[in-house]
């Protein structure tokens, strides 16, 4: 769903609007488009971490940035990246997990970002809060959208997009990594 609004918030009140232009006004701050997924991320930040992001031209450019700020202040905060596959971190609360773009395929030109809400270390379970994935209700309404795959190699960790018991998804995307903030 790509719709030309705004969506905003209050960072003292936590009201979100919704307005046809993307000019923040006092005391309302800039979240991103409506009903995307980079929009939604920079909000949970925003709202749970007191941070935000800069501008970027799709989800996957989110994994290469290295600086984010305080949502209030604008003091840079610097940012950490794990590469999926090769991490020694595994994804904790708040991480940003990052999903590869693939221009060939319409449902991932862009890639994808979703947020880290809860991980499960011994069952290997990493819960994904996100807007614009699929078009299905989320899994646990309260609480996360869907769940993904983690697996500990030798000191390494990997993130798959595969549901329970499956070894194949032909619909998912391939995660490049995550971003988190370093202090």
């Amino acid at each position: 769903c790509i719709r030309p609004e705004y969506h905003f918030i209050d960072l003292e009140t936590g009201r979100t609007e919704v307005r046809s232009t993307n000019a923040a006004t006092e005391p309302w701050r800039y979240v991103g488009i409506t009903y995307q997924c980079v929009g939604y991320a920079r909000l949970w930040w925003m709202k749970n971490l007191n941070l935000t992001f800069g501008d970027v031209d799709d989800a996957q450019s989110i994994l290469y940035l290295t600086d984010g700020a305080n949502a209030r202040t604008g003091e840079p905060v610097p940012l950490g990246r794990s590469v999926n596959g090769t991490a020694r971190r595994p994804p904790q609360r708040g991480d940003l997990v990052v999903y590869a773009a693939d221009r060939a395929d319409p449902e991932w030109r862009y890639g994808h970002v979703a947020v880290v809400v809860a991980v499960d270390l011994e069952r290997g379970l990493v819960s994904l809060a996100e807007e614009n994935y699929d078009n299905t209700p989320w899994l646990d309404p309260q609480n996360f959208a869907r769940q993904v795959r983690l697996f500990a190699i030798n000191g390494r960790y990997t993130l798959l997009d595969l549901p329970d018991n499956a070894w194949r998804n032909p619909t998912g995307g391939r995660i490049t990594g995550w971003l988190y903030p370093t202090q």
